[in-house]
């Protein structure tokens, strides 16, 4: 783990009212979707509602498990010629893992994750947010990994709402 300062840090009640407010923003996300269009094409190119629905309640789940490497001085980084195949597992795993998911289902794993983040959030010294690790090639602290579920959500929830 490598402590960096080119990042700007954010503190405790920030990084909370984020992943307050992204929580609050799915769940609302979620109640729009119609049982229609729940298997209706997203904007997303060969991803349904739902399937983006149950990707996105899983990012807070992946971010608390590169969080708590991070802590513990660990990265994820397979060897280079893997990662075009980690992202093509997870594509297979989003519409395998999604077969039966609900908007009762996806809102229950995000609520689940959610309060895992927090309890992770609450746990750190403001000084461990400038750590940092390298997941999948990319270096950045522990404050820009936990934003990681903010913008995630932002980067499809378009695709969703574009249906709605």
């Amino acid at each position: 783990m490598n402590e960096t300062t080119t990042a700007p840090v954010r503190d405790k009640a920030t990084l909370r009212s984020e992943l307050e407010s992204t929580h609050a923003a799915y769940r609302e996300l979620i109640g729009r979707i119609s049982l229609e269009k729940w298997t209706a094409q997203s904007a997303n190119a060969g991803w349904t509602c739902g399937q983006l629905a149950w990707h996105l309640a899983s990012s807070p789940k992946f971010i608390a498990g590169i969080v708590e490497n991070a802590r513990k001085g660990k990265g994820t980084n397979p060897p280079g010629f893997l990662v075009p195949l980690a992202f093509k597992a997870n594509e297979f795993l989003v519409r395998r893992n999604s077969r039966k998911a609900t908007p009762e289902s996806v809102l229950a794993d995000y609520d689940a994750a959610q309060a895992r983040l927090l309890g992770l959030l609450d746990s750190f010294e403001d000084r461990e947010f400038a750590l940092s690790a390298t997941n999948f090639g990319q270096t950045k602290t522990i404050s820009q990994m936990l934003q990681g579920s903010a913008e995630h959500f932002a980067e499809h929830d378009p695709e969703i709402r574009s249906v709605l």
